[in-house]
């Protein structure tokens, strides 16, 4: 059963009616406000019944993320909530239409819109919302009052205005603005415009952009953001200790030694021996009927020093202090009342207000188990024993990463806060005298990991040396890194340094926006879509230079991509500026993004099919072809057929078959397994890009000596990765990506292996086997081995059965999404 929320518990507005956070209740505690009903009833009250049109999409998704909110306890759960609410509210009254490239009614495509987990517009716009520090700050200095309504809008008007425009002018000279999101560029266009005559473009692009004045800042920030050397110093500094590092350090630094002050004071109250903890002849301690340990030796508080008390006075004026200054522990057992530290203070507050023959006979008998015990663990105060345990425990007693942080801050400080640093390890360096002597450790301590890994961030330097210094830990991060090259790539055209500057601002703000989930195969909002760009075409450049400055981007981080993490899917943000980048430099390759089974609606676009004959080109008689059993020779023959019909696309004719799937009779008709075996075997087809990628930069024979080592990375990998599933503490989400991961870690080892020469393939088998015996989990290592056999075997001329199964060998043809089997029959 899933959640399903009623229309009535939404007001007008999208929102709830009702306060507070909501739970997750049953019926009889909400009045019916929530109920719980069938998935087969949520379908039907959503839309989603058979006969629902192709690419609409309902509810269950957006009411599992409200109930992962609601469950979740991070303190930004119930933002989360609230915002799934309102998307949930919003496809319920008609406001929202997820799956559309325009999903907020009345909403032009190039507004840009804050998109939720899984692609879901959530009905606010990122250039929208309450206003920010700098506009506040903005209004105040120019007067302005009034309700929060027409604030934005007098501002954008202000910008329109000759005072507003001069501004804008002289933030386009000197540079000193910050576009976050692609709206606040639209002014600076504008003022750019009226500079250079261009009025009747610029009337336009008001026209355009005039309605939504109220609800969207077409302004910028003022204030550049800090970069590199600033943004890193930022990060340093707001580094906090986490608390149980805290409370540890405080019991070090100040309890224990105060508990050891008053465990010396009550010994030195003893006459005779001390307490001990009786043992038997094996070492155990002894317990008593009432589960006390034995002691033996005399009793405390018997006699007291001529200075005890002074003493005694001066650790009791010391606790106080250090209670009212260090708080860390203040809701820790130690420092609760009844705790054995509170309680023995609390016994020599009554030797010294009162004296000790107010203490009671329990009191007394507390004192002495306590002095046996302490005794028997670390020994006397004033011992070798005891000197030790302190020492090792003090070990841990190192420099904080916050004291260590203002240290790399104070180094960075003789640089510029908005350059970057193009030699930075002379700046990681160990500890010098000056810096130990502040931080109290030795001279040539070494920068923590966690410190060196933020400092280095201000590394200016090229992707490779950015990658070999750990900064770009994955393909995703790469992506991240991409943007600002590609932007620049693509504004290189231009000739005026203001228009390429805001230009290069705006592209670069672009491609930070979240793609939205899309179906019936429509397409991702463009740039040139924005008016603000559209109206700037003929000053856009695209000669020879850009072009070829975009080409060599692509080839560079197409590359970096393959062999630094050449186990993983080509991530779909890494594709899209695989794709802008194309564009520009004129390529046009055939690149295909990752699809989500759960809203796969049985068609693949024109890219797909185009990579599936470019990939059929490519790979045809490969191992890779004959491993996965691909009709390469039927996609080149269909091919070149120009008297083929126009039904439905032939790779999802061949996928669907393939995977053993037949074709649904509506849209919604097959489930996440069954979409997702098809979509897999589309990515077997076209490869995933590696085809197209590897042969238009000729990585094919230029990379031929590197296959194998990426070959070996990928098996390494998977052997790793493999042991996530035989881990009883990851649940079955993560085992099910595990699978998918490793399978597509595998396919990628099948594609290196297919450019190996023979030795070359000799050696890695020999290599394989070894590996599997010493790194492979026990429980993984006959999969391995009949995996390894079965790959073996088609490299020798064998093949796997219509099932995918290796008699042979015993193995299997590894797949993500295992289809249909006879031998299974699911």
């Amino acid at each position: 059963n899933v959640a399903w929320v009623q229309s009535s518990a939404f007001g007008a507005s999208g929102h709830r009616n009702w306060t507070g956070k909501c739970r997750w209740v049953s019926t009889r505690s909400c009045g019916g406000s929530v109920r719980c009903v069938s998935s087969s009833k949520v379908r039907a009250q959503t839309g989603m019944n058979e006969d629902i049109p192709a690419g609409s999409i309902g509810l269950s998704y957006t009411i599992h993320q409200l109930r992962k909110a609601w469950d979740s306890s991070s303190p930004s759960a119930g933002d989360r909530a609230l915002k799934w609410e309102e998307a949930i509210a919003g496809i319920l009254s008609g406001s929202l239409t997820p799956g559309s490239r325009t999903p907020v009614k009345d909403t032009p495509p190039w507004v840009t819109l804050e998109v939720l987990q899984g692609g879901f517009a959530s009905g606010h716009f990122s250039a929208g919302g309450p206003v920010r520090a700098h506009e506040s700050e903005r209004l105040s200095r120019l007067g302005y009052s009034g309700n929060s309504q027409t604030e934005r809008l007098k501002l954008n008007l202000y910008f329109l205005s000759e005072d507003g425009r001069k501004e804008l002018v002289e933030m386009l000279k000197s540079g000193l603005y910050r576009v976050d999101v692609p709206e606040e560029g639209a002014l600076l266009v504008h003022a750019w415009l009226v500079e250079h005559g261009q009025t009747g473009r610029a009337l336009e692009l008001i026209e355009l952009i005039l309605p939504w004045f109220d609800k969207l800042r077409f302004y910028p920030d003022g204030q550049r953001v800090d970069s590199n050397v600033g943004a890193v110093e930022k990060t340093l500094s707001n580094l906090k200790t986490p608390e149980q590092i805290q409370i540890l350090r405080e019991t070090l630094m100040v309890w224990t030694p105060l508990y050891d002050r008053a465990v010396s004071l009550f010994l030195e109250t003893v006459d005779g021996a001390l307490p001990e903890v009786e043992v038997d002849d094996s070492g155990e301690i002894v317990v008593l009927e009432n589960g006390n340990s034995s002691v033996r030796g005399d009793w405390p508080c018997q006699q007291y020093p001529g200075d005890w008390k002074e003493r005694a006075v001066a650790l009791f004026y010391d606790y106080k202090v250090a209670r009212e200054v260090h708080t860390a522990c203040s809701g820790t057992k130690r420092l609760k009342s009844g705790s054995n530290f509170v309680r023995l203070l609390d016994c020599l507050t009554v030797c010294v207000e009162t004296g000790p023959q107010a203490l009671k006979g329990r009191d007394v008998s507390f004192v002495r188990n306590l002095l046996a015990s302490f005794l028997h663990r670390r020994g006397a105060p004033d011992s070798d024993r005891h000197a030790a345990l302190r020492v090792e425990q003090a070990k841990v007693l190192k420099p904080l990463h916050t004291e260590w942080a203002k240290v790399v801050v104070t180094r960075l400080g003789q640089f510029s806060k908005n350059e970057g640093v193009s030699s930075i390890e002379q700046h990681l360096g160990a500890a010098t005298s000056a810096e130990a002597a502040t931080l109290g450790t030795d001279v040539g301590t070494p920068l923590p990991f966690a410190i060196r890994r933020r400092a280095i961030r201000c590394l200016k330097a090229p992707l490779p040396v950015l990658i070999d210094a750990g900064l770009v830990p994955s393909s995703e991060t790469l992506a991240t890194l991409l943007v600002s090259l590609s932007a620049r790539a693509s504004a290189s055209g231009i000739e005026d340094t203001t228009l390429r500057a805001v230009y290069q601002a705006v592209h670069t703000a672009f491609q930070r926006r979240r793609s939205l989930l899309l179906v019936n195969l429509e397409s991702q909002v463009r740039l040139q879509e924005l008016p603000w760009i559209s109206c700037l075409e003929p000053w856009l450049g695209g000669d020879s230079d850009s072009r070829a400055q975009s080409g060599a981007i692509l080839k560079q981080t197409s590359k970096l991509a393959i062999t630094t993490f050449p186990h993983t899917l080509l991530p779909n943000p890494l594709v899209e500026r695989f794709q802008s980048l194309s564009k520009s430099a004129g390529m046009d390759l055939p690149l295909t993004k990752e699809l989500a089974a759960d809203i796969f609606c049985w068609e693949f676009g024109a890219s797909f099919e185009r990579g599936m004959v470019y990939a059929a080109r490519v790979m045809q008689g490969t191992l890779y072809e004959r491993y996965y059993d691909l009709p390469y020779d039927e996609i080149l023959a269909r091919s070149r057929d120009e008297s083929r019909d126009d039904g439905p696309s032939h790779l999802i004719v061949l996928s669907s078959r393939l995977a053993h799937v037949e074709r649904p009779r509506t849209v919604w008709g097959s489930g996440a397994a069954e979409n997702g075996a098809v979509i897999e075997q589309a990515q077997l087809i076209t490869t995933h890009n590696l085809a197209v990628i590897c042969s238009h930069f000729g990585f094919l024979e230029s990379m031929r000596s590197v296959f194998p080592s990426l070959a070996k990375s990928c098996f390494t990998w998977r052997l790793r990765q493999q042991k996530k599933l035989h881990m009883s503490s990851v649940n079955w989400r993560v085992k099910l990506q595990t699978t998918k991961n490793t399978a597509y870690a595998w396919r990628h080892l099948v594609f290196f292996l297919s450019f190996c020469r023979d030795e070359d393939l000799a050696e890695f088998f020999e290599w394989a086997r070894a590996e599997v015996s010493a790194q492979a989990h026990p429980q993984d290592q006959q999969n391995s081995r009949t995996d390894l056999a079965a790959l073996a075997a088609v490299v020798a001329g064998d093949k796997f059965d219509q099932d995918g199964f290796h008699a042979d060998s015993g193995g299997r043809r590894v797949l993500g999404w295992r289809p249909p089997t006879k031998q299974s029959g699911n």
